[in-house]
């Protein structure tokens, strides 16, 4: 089941070190109390996300290319994908999209990581959490692989 998932780091540049704030994933599926439609669950996740937007966070944008193997998976992230990417325009937001490979070869020197790999090495930057979904810890992953990218965190190296 893939889901999109979205994180919010806090880093401090100064002292190189991030804070995991909040992790979730927008859940196509049905939701506890009875089905919505999907129009109503878009509304909702956008919703969340608007909040984000409006807040005195300094946010920066980003996102892991995804596809699922089902195609009408792929068609529901897709949909919340565009409406991230119309609030990350109308706000004027930071946005890049970075490459499932790149985010597995940055965390684990390794493109082919499995996902739990990946969400190992997150604990070397935000200490060992829950993930209810994989999808948690790959939004996590896309945050702190971009944070490297840009200078603002220090890349774990593995002692050999």
């Amino acid at each position: 089941m893939n889901r999109p998932g979205f994180s919010i780091l806090h880093c401090d540049p100064e002292t190189r070190t991030v804070q995991l704030v909040r992790k979730s994933v927008v859940d196509n599926k049905n939701y506890k109390g009875g089905k919505k439609t999907h129009g109503q669950r878009l509304a909702e996740n956008a919703q969340e996300l608007r909040s984000y937007m409006d807040s005195d966070m300094e946010l920066v944008f980003v996102r892991e290319r995804g596809f699922h193997k089902h195609a009408a998976e792929t068609e529901v992230i897709f949909k919340m994908v565009g409406v991230a990417d119309l609030y990350a325009w109308h706000y004027q937001k930071v946005f890049e999209e970075i490459p499932p490979t790149v985010i597995k070869q940055v965390l684990t020197e390794n493109q082919k990581a499995t996902k739990e790999e990946v969400a190992e090495a997150l604990e070397h930057y935000v200490g060992k959490q829950d993930y209810a979904f994989d999808d948690e810890s790959d939004s996590v992953a896309v945050g702190i692989c971009w944070l490297i990218q840009h200078g603002y965190l220090d890349r774990y190296e593995k002692e050999n």
